[in-house]
């Protein structure tokens, strides 16, 4: 809920009751600013309290600058008002009596137009805390909804990628182990017919599968090592998707502190 603000009655009622043209608008910018608060972030828990220590840090701060300026103000006015007093006793001693009804009434109108004032702008600032704190919440309970939901999902999809590379990785390993044993049974038949077969025939039958043998271990450690990089691909592929929903969820973050910040200076 937002009240509307009236900064010409404000300016006027400032200048009525002694303050210069420049100080009654300072004073109108600073209540108009302190109402225009745009909260329209979305962060983690980590950051919202962050975000809470840095709100309440600008917040302090303001207080601390809008009542240095405040005693600077009433300084000044206390100043300018005995200027006047003085000034108006040198010049005005003969008309003491006749305009001292009229100072009292111009004194007890101001009064009552600055005690308007400062409840109003009360008023306005309890509105706007109240605001803050409302947008805070909501603000706190859709982020935590938010990540619970991408937790869930991305979980899911790793589980997912899991067990699907694990099935794939079994089936591997079952076919190179029945071709390995098929291989074993065909070069142990050839072996027994060799064997049978001439000396001379073995040897040279020897050599040819030894021959044989070496190239299926290269071949085996050529299956391995493009085993090995496509399953570090794989792991590449997965770090790479998680890296970037997380670098994605951390760029909203932080242009969310950003315009937060923006928004507060």
């Amino acid at each position: 809920m937002s009240l509307a603000l009236d900064t010409l009655s404000i300016a006027r009622r400032l200048k009525a009751g002694g303050f210069s043209e420049d100080q009654a608008e300072a004073v109108t910018t600073v209540i108009r600013d302190a109402r225009e608060v745009d909260l329209a972030v979305l962060a983690t828990k980590a950051d919202l309290e962050v975000l809470r220590i840095a709100v309440k840090s600008d917040i302090d701060g303001l207080r601390v600058a809008t009542k240095a300026d405040i005693d600077g103000l009433r300084a000044a006015t206390k100043a300018e008002f005995v200027e006047m007093r003085a000034t108006a006793k040198t010049d005005f001693d003969g008309f003491r009596a006749a305009t001292r009804a009229d100072l009292d009434e111009m004194r007890t109108a101001t009064k009552a137009e600055f005690a308007e004032m400062r409840a109003a702008t009360a008023a306005e600032f309890a509105d706007v805390r109240a605001t803050t704190k409302a947008e805070f919440a909501e603000m706190r309970a859709a982020t935590a909804a938010e990540f619970a939901d991408v937790r869930a999902t991305m979980k899911t999809e790793i589980d997912g990628l899991r067990a699907a590379t694990t099935a794939e990785f079994a089936d591997v390993r079952a076919t190179m182990k029945t071709e390995i044993d098929g291989l074993r049974a065909a070069t142990t038949a050839e072996f027994a017919e060799m064997r049978a077969t001439t000396k001379a025939e073995f040897a040279d039958v020897r050599a040819t599968t030894r021959t044989d043998i070496d190239g299926l271990r290269v071949a085996l450690d050529a299956l391995r090592a493009s085993t090995k990089t496509e399953i570090s691909e794989t792991k590449y592929e997965i770090l790479k998707w998680v890296l970037s929903a997380i670098g994605f969820q951390a760029v909203v973050i932080v242009g969310a502190i950003v315009a937060l910040a923006r928004s507060l200076h």
